[in-house]
């Protein structure tokens, strides 16, 4: 995690890491349920337990009232869930599921703003944050990081377009940290940006109320050729 992106966000990363975890627990104690509760409440801790109690069956150790109360809770409402899941009707319910989205993965060879790559693609900027919550500032970082945009697939083709060629502006992003006596204007000027430029990169954040120690992202804009 810095100043551009959350990986704890990115809903790829996230899921593989959440089931390395899952995995690792399970060759770590020997079934599902452990590897789940340990996910829930550490290794370290089911680890403890299960040497203080002689047995590393989940249902006993929840029997003897020694697991933490979330966690005790955890596995049969997941069991619970994925019963469910599997088999609605059975237990009285429907379930009407959003078309999946198949997400492809775009190289941001520059930093670009989302809500610009949004206009100049024809995605809509919601969908293109809903893809990459990670991006703390919506934008994408610059191209040291090998960033890659997550897109769906109908989109790929009108997002690499965007990105080859002169639809969009080329844009670089600092982060200026505010300090007492700064004001809009004054940053605006000392980085070369129109002021308008300045607070659209910036919605929410009002000229009179500029919060010393809080971060502005400040766009440098330039053209191919």
């Amino acid at each position: 995690m810095d100043e551009w992106i959350d990986e704890r966000r990115d809903f790829f990363r996230a899921t593989a890491a959440a089931l390395a975890k899952v995995e690792e627990g399970y060759r770590q104690f020997g079934s599902w349920e452990m590897a789940l509760a340990a996910y829930n409440a550490g290794a370290g801790r089911m680890a403890r337990l299960v040497k203080d109690h002689g047995t590393a069956n989940y249902w006993t150790l929840r029997a003897k009232g020694v697991l933490p109360t979330e966690t005790a809770a955890f596995v049969p409402q997941f069991a619970a869930l994925c019963r469910i899941l599997d088999q609605p009707g059975r237990h009285g319910l429907q379930v009407s599921w959003d078309p999946a989205v198949e997400w492809e993965r775009v190289a941001a060879p520059r930093t670009v703003d989302l809500r610009l790559l949004a206009e100049a693609s024809g995605i809509s900027r919601e969908t293109l944050a809903a893809g990459n919550p990670e991006l703390l500032l919506g934008v994408t970082p610059p191209a040291s990081y090998g960033y890659q945009l997550k897109v769906p697939a109908e989109h790929r083709e009108a997002v690499e377009q965007a990105l080859a060629g002169d639809a969009i502006p080329l844009m670089e992003f600092r982060v200026h940290v505010v300090k007492k006596g700064d004001t809009l204007w004054a940053i605006s000027r000392a980085y070369g940006v129109s002021l308008e430029l300045l607070a659209e990169s910036n919605p929410g954040v009002r000229a009179d109320a500029l919060r010393v120690g809080s971060r502005l992202l400040v766009p440098r804009l330039e053209r191919r050729g």
